[in-house]
């Protein structure tokens, strides 16, 4: 993503170097509502205002020398070459006769070129780009457009386009195109269409077409766009004299934003803007005529004419139809498919009767295959590229009616959101041919009640995000059930969904479909009406008459490729391993039981989102391609998202194939979307790429049958286990200085890090996932009320409302995993049962820390090999110092120290009378306890020999915890005042003490019962600090 310029202030030209911007009222063509602005000459030829106005940007260079445009002619171009600080302001959009209330177009042809060495440059954040044209600096939510270049390679780039509105939405970010070349001239076409009801901009660059659709409210208000390009004024509070004045479109640059590293030179051979206008239908109808002449006579179709065809076509269909489709027909006659193979393709380096006939194709169905346009779909070709994706339907396959039962309850939780939520996907078990008609009749209460049907499991628009494609990027269309009987129909064909909206409350309703085909499907008996017969299931798949099967189950459904049925032969098992996963998910995120909906998986030639490996999205697509329905794969599937590898014994098993274990590997990163789907209450730090891995450890663990360990290892790219993302978490600069993990020197510590969402893990090990569960419930109850954001969520509020969700302060653990609490909510925590099970994990985390350089360059070697960022690792390899193990451990034992424990003792004093006829002269000594390695006993304080105390008190009981019978140490874990109730022994005797330590040398000494003998020890105070002691002699 580009860096957002910085703003600047004018200042005076004779205090600061200044860069010179030319505000040129240019020689045009055509006013009011067309114009044409061309470069030829110097400054002297434009025909209107000419004037030159300075402004500075920061002032980082002052010294830098600056030169003014250049007109230049090249080849026979005249064209003006703005450098990097150069920009161009035409007349404002009153002046242009601009009016979006009618579609109006901007068009532009630029080339770039690297500056001269020594462009203004910024080497902390070395990104070169260049605004190209648009009426902001080039901020994504600033108000109207901007399309810019960022250099990718030394002579290559990309073009993306950003549309917003100024109110704080989020605005729209569209890559346009990839690849793009210095040093070569392109063409940009911007077509506008902001009123309607389908609100958009058409792009053509290089004559491939693409489209904005500006339909998501939460992005932009469209009324907005509309008053501000329909004579409307700059914002308030814009820099550089802009603020409220007439608003224009700037090319190059704008008169705020430092132009920092935009070290490109920008030529320009015209500029056009056109507002309303029908379209020539003569014009275009010319030129579909001559395409379809060339095609046949095998002459290249003419470039320009595609161009002007593309960026001229106002949606007028009905006066170019008869052309257009002559056209297709012939182009299906002599080229056939577009998308062929799975190789991505760039639609601007098709041949131009492609891009042409790739544009009609997309068009005729967003725009035809409509309710108010379906009629004229009957006249039109079927388009070749259906039979390759999704894939073909048997002509023999028989054209049924069918009723189908849906369930028409639907309801949501307000307590949390699931991504796509806004309505859920009801199965029928059919498919609907390409290009053919289906009636679909409901009954009379279901009229108006916003019920949809869909045709196609994928529905995305694949231009919002990618420039590549090997299939065409819309093929999923719906039509709203508003009347009793509907007529639908899709191009590309697909499978038949009912769209049931939120809120619904309709219980089961019956709808009758004429025209599909059966789709091999299995459900679980809750789906009425759907196939559940295993043997019914896979003679569908045998028969090959549809390119795809669907799985429909209790929390999970699944849409695959028929080719690849035949290894679904179990169905049952499958259903049963993903409902039983989808469980334990909402035993860990504590969400009913009973959940909203299933989650749905299902195969597509293209992931949705560019640049994901998959997408957090309702269905969840992965990559897979349909191929010929009867081309049947007899191999195991080794796809990372598939569901038949859980069928596995032994899933974690070490003997497993190389295939097999790359599957194993990379499985997460499904769970790890659906986890984004799932929008779990999230701290900070950007926590929202690190919860989401909890999906799959909790799987992995109830499920898979790994331990907790095992399933932390295999939930993210790391592969550490606790031990692993402890001893991360130890070597993090941030932990060792008692700060929250978040951003270090190298990197940001928390996203994708398993030392993120092991410290839930840490709590499932030690309470169960019921208990995060729990932590998750309460907090999603805070987000219900509105006390909290569910992401952002404070760290505090987390830890308080996890510590009161369990009764257990819970503060040592999330300060141990690098989210240590406030002061006062230490205080406030303190009050609940300490997390006594935390402190043998503790115990063992201690032993992690490195105890010398061997142990230290062991460790960080070992963690270094899977980190994903090595800087930190690289650092600490170079810098070794012992210092940090000091500190790691000195950290971990004052977390150990701070979880206080009420002492749980055996009896109301330490020790146990001695057998008599050993002749001792204490009638209680220490007692060796098997059933918790603990020695209770009681001991009197000596200084220099004589009787002493420790804040006031001379007698002790203690338990001394066993901490290594190989080296003979033991730890005081507890004391208290001796016999404070008074209690006699067995014998009615007040009980003495046989045991002194002397403060002066931290000698112990004690007589001691072990299993039955008595022995008289001697120890050593080895740490004050943990109070541990060293037996130095027994007999």
């Amino acid at each position: 993503m580009r860096a957002h310029l910085k703003p600047i202030r004018l200042k005076e030209v004779t205090s600061l170097a200044a860069m010179l911007v030319l505000l040129l009222s240019l020689s045009s063509r055509g006013l009011a509502t067309d114009a044409l602005y061309e470069f030829s000459g110097d400054l002297l030829d434009v025909s209107l205002n000419t004037s030159a106005r300075g402004f500075v940007a920061v002032n980082y260079s002052p010294s830098l020398t600056l030169s003014a445009p250049k007109f230049e002619t090249q080849d026979g171009d005249d064209f003006i070459a703005l450098d990097w600080n150069h920009y161009l302001r035409l007349p404002n959009f009153i002046e242009q006769g601009l009016d979006s209330s009618d579609p109006f177009k901007v068009n532009i042809r630029f080339k770039l070129k690297d500056s001269p060495p020594g462009f203004y440059q910024d080497i902390n954040n070395p990104d070169v780009f260049r605004n190209i044209i648009g009426t902001n600096e080039g901020a994504r939510n600033a108000l109207g457009f901007n399309v810019y270049f960022e250099k990718t390679e030394d002579q290559l780039g990309y073009i993306a386009l950003m549309v917003g509105e100024g109110s704080g939405r989020e605005g729209y970010f569209f890559k346009i195109a990839d690849d793009v070349a210095l040093g070569q001239w392109h063409e940009l076409s911007l077509r506008f269409f902001l009123e309607g009801n389908n609100p958009r901009i058409d792009i053509v660059f290089n004559g491939g077409p693409a489209k904005l659709y500006l339909s998501e409210s939460g992005r932009v208000d469209n009324e907005r766009l509309v008053d501000f390009f329909s004579g409307g004024n700059f914002p308030p509070g814009l820099a550089a004299g802009l603020a409220g004045t007439p608003a224009g479109i700037f090319v190059g640059g704008f008169p705020f934003g430092d132009p920092l590293n935009q070290g490109l030179v920008l030529s320009v051979d015209n500029v056009a803007t056109q507002s309303g206008g029908e379209q020539d239908s003569s014009r275009l109808n010319q030129i579909l005529n001559q395409a379809s002449s060339d095609l046949v006579s095998g002459v290249a179709v003419s470039t320009d004419n595609v161009q002007e065809f593309l960026s001229s076509f106002a949606d007028d269909w009905d006066p170019i139809e008869t052309n257009a489709v002559a056209f297709l027909k012939s182009y299906f006659e002599e080229k056939g498919e577009i998308f062929l193979g799975e190789t991505k393709l760039d639609v601007q380096q098709f041949s131009s009767s492609k891009k042409l006939a790739y544009f009609l194709q997309q068009w005729i169905f967003d725009n035809l295959y409509t309710k108010d346009n379906l009629a004229k779909t009957t006249r039109l070709p079927k388009f070749p590229d259906a039979a390759i994706y999704p894939g073909p339907v048997s002509d023999s396959a028989p054209r049924i009616i069918k009723t189908v039962s849906i369930n028409g309850t639907y309801q949501t939780d307000d307590a949390y959101t699931l991504n796509g939520q806004d309505s859920v996907l009801r199965p029928t078990g059919l498919y609907v041919p390409p290009g053919e008609l289906l009636t679909v009749s409901i009954p009379d209460s279901l009229v108006g009640e916003n019920w949809k049907v869909r045709i196609g499991i994928s529905f995305f628009d694949l231009e919002a995000t990618w420039t590549r494609y090997n299939r065409f990027p819309r093929i999923g269309n719906r039509f709203a059930l508003d009347s009793q009987v509907v007529q639908i129909a899709n191009p590309f064909g697909g499978g038949l969904y009912i769209e049931v909206p939120d809120g619904a409350a309709m219980g089961q309703v019956n709808i009758e479909v004429e025209g599909a085909v059966e789709m091999p499907t299995y459900a679980v008996e809750e789906h009425v009406g759907l196939n559940q017969s295993v043997e019914q299931f896979l003679r569908a798949i045998n028969e090959a008459h549809v390119p795809y099967f669907e799985l429909i189950g209790r929390k999970f459904n699944f849409t695959h490729p028929n080719r690849l049925g035949a290894l679904y032969s179990d169905p049952q098992a499958v259903l049963a391993k993903m409902d039983s996963a989808f469980d334990a998910v909402d035993v860990m995120t504590g969400r009913p039981t009973a959940g909203i909906r299933a989650e749905w998986l299902a195969g597509d030639r293209m992931i949705p989102v560019a640049g994901t490996e998959m997408a957090a999205s309702y269905p969840i697509h992965g990559a897979v391609e349909a191929g010929e329905p009867s081309d049947f794969e007899e191999v195991g599937e080794l796809l990372p998202w598939s569901p038949l590898q859980y069928l596995r014994k032994d899933y974690f098993s070490s003997d497993v194939t190389s295939g097999q274990s790359e599957q194993r590997n990379g499985a997460f990163v499904l769970w790890h979307e659906w986890g984004h789907l799932h929008n779990l209450p999230t701290l900070g730090c950007q926590e929202s790429e690190s919860n989401v891995h909890l999906l799959y450890a909790v799987v992995a663990n109830k499920v898979l049958g790994a331990d907790i360990d095992t399933a932390l290892k295999y939930s993210g790219f790391q592969q550490y286990d606790l031990k692993d993302a402890a001893l991360d978490t130890m070597f993090s600069p941030n932990w060792q200085t008692d700060k929250r993990l978040c951003i270090d020197p190298w990197d940001n510590e928390v996203r994708y890090q398993t030392r993120s969402w092991a410290r839930l893990v840490e709590i499932a090990k030690l309470y169960g996932w019921e208990a995060v569960g729990k932590i998750h419930n309460s907090a999603q109850e805070n987000v219900r009320n509105g006390n909290v954001p569910n992401y952002g969520y404070p760290d505090d509020d987390f830890i308080q409302i996890a510590s009161y969700a369990l009764n257990v302060n819970l503060a040592p653990v999330f300060e141990f995993w690098g989210v240590p609490a406030s002061a006062p909510l230490v205080s406030d925590l303190a009050t609940l049962p300490p997390a006594d099970a935390f402190k043998e994990r503790l115990k063992f985390y201690l032993t992690l820390v490195p105890t010398d350089r061997d142990d230290y360059v062991k460790s960080v070697t070992r963690l270094r090999s899977t980190t994903g960022s090595v800087g930190r690792w690289d650092y600490y390899l170079a810098n070794y110092d012992a210092v940090y193990s000091q500190i790691m451990g000195d950290k971990v034992e004052r977390i150990l120290s701070s979880i206080t424990v009420k002492p749980v003792w055996p009896s109301q004093y330490s020790g146990v009378v001695p057998n008599g006829a050993l002749g001792l002269a204490f009638n209680n000594i220490g007692e060796y306890n098997a059933a918790d390695a603990t020695i209770y006993t009681c001991v009197r304080i000596l200084a220099e020999g004589q009787a002493g105390s420790v804040s006031g008190i001379s007698k002790f009981d203690l338990g001394l915890e066993v901490m290594s019978l190989a080296e003979a140490t033991v730890q005081i874990a507890k004391f208290r005042e001796f016999n404070l109730s008074g209690a006699l022994n067995e014998n009615g005797q007040a009980p003495d003490c046989s045991g002194t330590f002397e403060t002066t040398t931290g000698v112990y000494t004690d007589t001691i019962s072990v299993d039955g003998s008595t022995i008289e020890t001697s120890w050593q105070l080895l740490d004050p600090a943990r109070l541990k002691f060293g037996l130095t002699r027994s007999k």
